[in-house]
């Protein structure tokens, strides 16, 4: 600071003696006699003054110099640069934990650690010494351009820096960027023996050529593979759609004793062959550890066209994952799945699964396999019809009741997502037999508000003499924007208030509401049931 106050004060004296120049060396009258004389004092006065000009820039120069000099000693004594490498670290890491929520999934965003090990050298060296930045990698190739082969160049160098962690690996391949889809195959492969989670969007051609090359993924755990819709094959890979002649290498390949997740995202069926239909085609290609699989999900295309084969198949998968199964989620299913059904009417039993979810379901296949099926475990049954199914009238409830006599299950979670093909008594006859039911998630059903209030009233004149219904009950989410409760706000409160009552006998309290409801306010009712429970209110406009 010393340095740049005198480099001021010296340039300040400068311009004032430049100033005093040009006033004081000009004389007020000029004679013809003194021409000569000027012209020679002008000349002294110009060479003074780009003298001092130069002084100037000179002191304007070491003054930038110095106020650069200075930042950089402000930026050593900041308070971030004596942190230790290890906080550091652990500061890095949240902030990259950020970015992967928030950063739009664009091939062209930098990535968090990209951005960290360009700030600084010091910064640069944490990045680059600390290889949980690196063990998880996505790449995404949509479209073909001449940015693929940065992004495919960039793989080996990310996934060194890793260390020997395990790996979490996304892929998103374009169908019609084919060899860029190998080369990054070929960038990967001396890194599977690490690779712990893999998902993979791609054709199932670029799939097969993948597992041509003898991928040695024996601690892979997770597996995410979502196809294309639209397979196109390249003439020179037809082999790749003859999965049969691959079967027995690729058994042999995929050695997955740790494989426990799978989820499958397929298209519809587009190959015509007689022989193999699409879901075989899945199934033969990447013989998956079926028996030991903890976690299933399977999601077909909306637009799907299956075959009966299709069905086998789908059912096959089922049936493969009956004594481990955990986590199912069911989304959507195959057109004949009801005929495959009546030709292997054998029941499934599902000995450890403990979440169910069926997603988009025709009504009548979804009732066909609920009536099949044994889950002994289950905690949380979901079923969404938001999209489509749920508006034919069928005796899913009393399959439902079926089920729990048969399996005896502890269901704590209910969810019902525009579940329409069930009337209010319908759903009391289920509660009824779901006694062990916490949580209880109803939207768009299209229920009677008032009569389920009433049914749900744990005590009251209404209520003597029978048993009360889910007894255990903790938290409601009622949501239904057709149906206007006209006179239920007083029920709402009844039972709300019966299952706050300290005194109740099952030693469990309603804790919490949520309640939406269109073009209806329940503003009269607000604050007594703020006074009961943890309330979430909201009035739908």
């Amino acid at each position: 600071m010393l340095v740049l106050t005198t480099l001021s004060a010296r340039r300040t004296e400068l311009m004032a003696h430049l100033h005093q120049q040009r006033i004081e060396d000009i004389p007020l009258c000029i004679s013809p006699d003194d021409t000569s004389f000027l012209q020679i004092k002008i000349a002294s006065i110009e060479q003074e003054i780009a003298s001092l000009i130069s002084q100037i820039s000179q002191l304007e120069s070491q003054v930038q110099l110095k106020r650069q000099d200075l930042a950089a000693m402000n930026n050593v004594l900041a308070p971030i640069r004596r942190l230790p490498f290890e906080l550091l670290s652990s500061i890095f890491q949240e902030f990259c934990l950020l970015d992967q929520s928030t950063r739009c999934a664009s091939r062209r965003s930098v990535k968090a650690q990209i951005t960290l090990s360009q700030v600084c050298f010091t910064w640069r060296k944490v990045a680059l010494g600390t290889p949980r930045f690196w063990r998880e990698i996505d790449v995404n190739l949509r479209r073909a351009s001449s940015n693929s082969m940065r992004e495919i160049q960039m793989v080996p160098s990310w996934l060194k820096r890793s260390g020997a962690l395990s790996l979490d690996v996304s892929m998103v391949l374009h169908r019609r960027n084919y060899q860029s889809s190998i080369d990054v195959f070929n960038q990967l492969l001396p890194f599977c023996d690490r690779i712990r989670s893999l998902t993979l969007t791609l054709s199932l051609p670029c799939l097969s050529s993948f597992l041509s090359k003898q991928p040695k993924l024996c601690v892979l755990e997770k597996l995410d593979l979502t196809l294309h819709p639209d397979v196109t094959t390249p003439k020179h890979h037809n082999d790749t759609l003859k999965p049969h002649q691959h079967h027995q290498g690729f058994s042999r390949i995929l050695n997955l004793h740790q494989l426990w997740s799978v989820k499958l995202k397929l298209p519809r069926s587009t190959y015509h062959d007689n022989q193999k239909s699409f879901l075989t085609q899945v199934m033969f290609t990447l013989p998956l550890p079926l028996n030991q699989l903890h976690s299933l999900h399977l999601e077909l295309n909306q637009d799907g066209n299956y075959s009966f084969s299709d069905a086998c198949s789908y059912l096959n998968i089922l049936r493969n994952c009956l004594p481990t199964l955990v986590h199912c989620r069911l989304v959507r299913c195959p057109e004949h799945l009801r005929d495959a059904l009546v030709k292997f009417p054998g029941p499934m039993t599902f000995s450890s699964l403990e979440f169910l979810s069926f997603e988009q379901w025709d009504d009548a296949e979804e009732a066909r396999l609920v009536q099949l099926i044994t889950v002994p475990a289950l905690v949380t049954l979901r079923i969404d019809h938001s999209i489509f199914g749920g508006d034919d009238f069928t005796d899913f409830s009393k399959h439902l009741i079926e089920m729990e006599a048969r399996s005896s299950f502890p269901l704590s979670t209910l969810e019902l997502i525009r579940a329409r093909m069930m009337c209010t008594r319908d759903l009391l006859a289920v509660l009824v037999a779901f006694s062990t039911v916490k949580h209880l998630k109803l939207c768009d059903c299209n229920l009677n508000t008032e009569l389920l209030m009433r049914g749900l009233q744990i005590c009251g004149s209404q209520t003597q003499g029978r048993k009360p219904i889910v007894p255990r009950l903790e938290w409601l989410y009622l949501v239904d924007h057709e149906v206007i409760p006209k006179g239920s706000e007083y029920s709402i409160v009844d039972m709300v208030e019966s299952r706050t009552n300290k005194v109740l006998d099952t030693g469990v309290c309603f804790r919490r509401l949520t309640l939406a409801y269109e073009c209806h306010q329940l503003s009269e009712v607000v604050t007594r049931l703020d006074e009961l429970v943890d309330l979430d209110l909201k009035a739908i406009e």
